[in-house]
């Protein structure tokens, strides 16, 4: 996904719809390093604590809620199980993008595609294996 930011940055400049510098700019802020790749090991340790958390609370008893409004009581080891699910499914979706990467959209209007046709026409994003 950043090599494709990165591409049409390059390629919006060398068709001066954004600035060289811009262009440069923006190529510059995608490169992989400068993200922290260790958000897996931070799920996996969120997850473990919640399993605790889960597993030590079973008992402890709380209102449940539904749309806010109180509802049957539930525990708080439910709620804690919760939280590690949905913490352990985001773990692993983030391990599919590493995985196998990310689809990227290029385009969000309508009157945006000519604008992209433009660039691709012009083979200026060729090289960058961007099918437009």
């Amino acid at each position: 996904m950043l090599d494709a930011e990165a591409a049409l940055a390059r390629a919006c400049a060398r068709k001066h719809l954004i600035t060289a510098q811009a262009g440069e700019a923006i190529a510059a802020a995608c490169r992989a390093e400068r993200f922290d790749a260790g958000g897996l090991a931070a799920a996996g340790a969120a997850a473990s604590a919640a399993a605790a958390l889960a597993d030590r609370h079973r008992a402890t008893p709380m209102a449940g809620r539904t749309l806010l409004q109180q509802a049957l009581p539930t525990s708080f080891g439910l709620r804690a199980a919760g939280w590690m699910v949905a913490i352990d499914e985001a773990g692993t979706a983030l391990e599919q993008v590493r995985d196998r990467g990310a689809a990227v959209q290029m385009g969000d209007r309508s009157e945006t595609a000519p604008a992209l046709g433009r660039l691709a026409g012009g083979g200026v994003l060729d090289d960058h294996r961007l099918n437009l």
